[in-house]
């Protein structure tokens, strides 16, 4: 029938045959790849599109930024996207902490930083039949 078990989300979803529960809280941060400390929105700046909360949020932090030139939907590929061209945008701090201690990346002080929340949504009638399942959801939760 195809039915999925276990997804991962930012927006929590319940109904009768499935729950959420947080999963963890990140924290959105501006990173820059070069070293440039500026807040400012301009054209060195990478939109990356973390979600519906994420673009009400950064709206109203910035109520005048005019559209980036390049978005990219995914953090993996924008870090990639930012160390390749020396330019900045918001990252997860789990994600851009690595780099920030290794110089690759510099967090960019006084800008806002945002929190996004990550929910695993679970189908409780296939998950309470895996012994392991509580088990690696506290270890994940715990990093």
């Amino acid at each position: 029938m195809g039915l999925i078990d276990i997804a991962f989300g930012y927006v929590p979803h319940s109904g009768e045959e499935y729950t959420s529960r947080l999963l963890l809280e990140d924290e959105l941060i501006l990173v820059s790849a070069s070293g440039d400390q500026s807040a400012a929105l301009d054209s060195a700046y990478l939109y990356v599109d973390h979600g519906d909360q994420f673009r009400r949020q950064h709206a109203e932090a910035f109520p005048e930024a005019r559209p980036s030139p390049v978005t990219i939907a995914a953090s993996d590929w924008a870090l990639e996207y930012l160390l390749r061209t020396d330019s900045k945008g918001y990252l997860p701090s789990r994600v851009a902490g690595p780099l920030i201690a290794s110089g690759r990346l510099h967090r960019v002080e006084g800008a806002p930083s945002f929190l996004r929340r990550v929910y695993l949504v679970e189908r409780a009638r296939a998950t309470q039949c895996w012994s392991w399942y509580e088990a690696a959801v506290a270890a994940s939760s715990a990093r």
